[in-house]
């Protein structure tokens, strides 16, 4: 499962190339770029699990599963904590959903 992600990570935030050049400049190439990513991290993933269940087929199913949900669960978290921390850091305040310092006018 690390394999497909740092596929997508590669794919969608890559510096060097004009691909990402564009992509960066042009919101629709940055969608379709995205897409597609996804589209084949997708299919990466699966092609792991078949790895996974005919080299080892003595592996329980709900074992393997668990862990693969258990992994994206942490990933999905840190990469939250870290986009907070990113935001907080430069300075751009982070939306709770409860922003007393607004009034109902929206002033």
């Amino acid at each position: 499962m690390l394999l497909p992600q740092l596929f997508f990570v590669y794919r969608v935030f890559a510096v060097s190339g004009s691909g990402a050049k564009a992509a960066a400049t042009d919101a629709h190439l940055a969608f379709l770029t995205l897409m597609r990513t996804e589209g084949t991290k997708f299919i990466l993933v699966v092609v792991a699990f078949a790895l996974v269940f005919s080299l080892r087929p003595d592996l329980p199913a709900m074992a393997v599963f668990a862990g693969a949900i258990w992994m994206m669960l942490v990933t999905t978290y840190s990469n939250i904590r870290f986009a907070e921390s990113f935001v907080q850091q430069d300075g751009y305040p982070v939306e709770t959903g409860n922003d007393s310092s607004r009034d109902n006018n929206g002033d």
